[in-house]
């Protein structure tokens, strides 16, 4: 979930000006001057690069990753499956005991 730099400037005006209404809040004026500060910063480096920051560090999760183990869904080998006998259920061929009803298999 993205949050927007306004956000953190709306954020941090509130925490700031109540933290500056009650005088005994002084660290939270500094947390409310940092949040106004990363929303700024939030705004602007989007306004220069059009992307997020945490698309330039890497870690925008709906890019597409390469296939680098050149594995093609023809190439993968299907492992072979049969139903048990009393609850119906999809088993492996070389499992002992079915895994839903338990029933001894082999």
């Amino acid at each position: 979930m993205k949050i927007s730099g306004f956000v953190f400037l709306i954020i941090g005006a509130l925490v700031l000006s109540v933290s500056l209404f009650k005088k005994q809040l002084i660290f939270f004026t500094y947390i409310g001057a940092l949040f106004i500060l990363y929303g700024v910063f939030k705004m602007v480096f989007k306004w220069i690069t059009n992307t997020s920051p945490a698309e330039i560090k890497g870690y925008n999760l709906n890019r597409q990753i390469p296939n680098t183990l050149n594995v093609h869904p023809k190439n993968v080998q299907r492992t072979q499956m049969y139903k048990c006998r009393r609850c119906g259920s999809m088993v492996f061929l070389h499992s002992n005991f079915c895994s839903i009803c338990g029933l001894r298999l082999k």
